[in-house]
């Protein structure tokens, strides 16, 4: 089985044999190396199967920690004792760390090489593996220094998903509902009905209908002045609780789980200005409770300080107001919508009684 959705300046294959396609890729090309980039777990599940224990390949350490600029020197350092040059190939294989942190180190490598994304978690092949934007953190804000770079090809193939714990099912799970709440009624639904303990899910329908519906936005706004400013629905107060937990919690929570919730907060803050009716709020508000533990993790803030430091830091902040873009219906979203900090400790706070 292979789905091939052109996203014009690449393709996306949905296989069920990832070695065929990135194979019959690497010899239609004249590359003089590939590397191939993993963290610490997707090496030890995959790097010793047949496919990649002869290749040349760099690991780094797991976790949302090590997204940062230390690491990205760590793996330069180590192309450089591979001997890469700019015909060299990389290829990421891993989650959301992987692929953001790997199509930085290629877009900045030597002024730029080619890379390929194999995304190995629900969350990366619906988000981070394709768009084309690349991303490390700074200590107090997520995704801060990158840069727009396509990459050549990304190939999903779920037979990854086997081995993925049912927390990193709800992470990737959370972009899946932020992609039906800004652009589609009828998926949101769905997918509000799905049983994701369901061994038998049709994943590749689900990634289908997420990838076609961040194609279609993207192709319209590459380096998001407009309209792609929609896929951040969730993410202003989602990256900050994402920031403080990663930085003061023992308790490991995903980027996905962390967006989901921010979805929640922001929309209370969008039926608060009137802007989300609130029959369309309690059926989002009765999906993401069902699906995550908003108090608990709601309620693991504890520096209140820095959580304003981290919304403040906001990238997608500008003239020191805090943007966010806020649903309007189930379906439709206002990009540069100002929310304030007492708007969201009021909606957070909702949770935490």
């Amino acid at each position: 089985m292979n789905t091939v959705i052109d996203n014009k300046s690449y393709k996306i294959h949905l296989t069920d044999n990832f070695e065929q396609i990135l194979t019959q890729y690497i010899a239609l090309n004249t590359y003089s190396a590939v590397v191939y980039l993993f963290d610490e777990n997707t090496h030890r599940l995959y790097g010793n199967t047949p496919y990649f224990q002869y290749q040349k390949t760099i690991i780094i350490a797991a976790g949302e920690v090590n997204k940062n600029i230390t690491t990205c020197t760590a793996v330069w350092q180590q192309l450089l004792a591979h001997n890469a040059d700019r015909n060299t190939l990389l290829v990421n294989v891993g989650g959301g760390l992987v692929s953001d942190l790997g199509g930085f180190v290629a877009s900045t490598y030597k002024r730029g090489i080619h890379f390929i994304n194999i995304p190995t978690t629900l969350l990366a092949c619906i988000d981070a593996s394709i768009g084309g934007k690349t991303a490390i953190n700074t200590v107090d804000a997520k995704n801060m220094i990158g840069t727009f770079c396509n990459p050549q090809l990304v190939i999903i193939d779920t037979h990854f998903f086997n081995t993925l714990p049912q927390q990193e099912l709800l992470s990737g799970f959370g972009e899946i509902l932020k992609h039906g709440l800004i652009a589609s009624t009828t998926y949101f639904e769905a997918c509000n009905n799905l049983n994701l303990n369901d061994t038998t899910l049709d994943w590749y329908a689900i990634i289908a209908t997420s990838l076609q519906i961040k194609k279609d936005i993207v192709a319209q706004d590459f380096e998001e002045r407009n309209v792609r400013k929609m896929l951040n629905a969730g993410h202003t107060v989602g990256h900050a609780i994402e920031t403080i937990l990663t930085n003061t919690s023992a308790m490991h929570y995903t980027h996905g789980e962390c967006v989901a919730i921010g979805l929640l907060i922001e929309a209370y803050i969008a039926k608060q200005q009137q802007l989300l009716a609130t029959k369309d709020f309690i059926l989002i508000e009765k999906c993401i409770t069902k699906y995550y533990l908003v108090n608990t993790i709601l309620s693991l803030i504890n520096d209140w300080e820095a959580f304003d430091n981290a919304i403040y830091n906001d990238k997608k902040n500008t003239n020191a107001t805090i943007n966010a873009s806020l649903l309007t219906n189930i379906g439709t979203c206002q990009i540069n919508s100002t929310i304030t900090t007492h708007e969201i400790k009021n909606a957070i706070a909702q949770y935490c009684n």
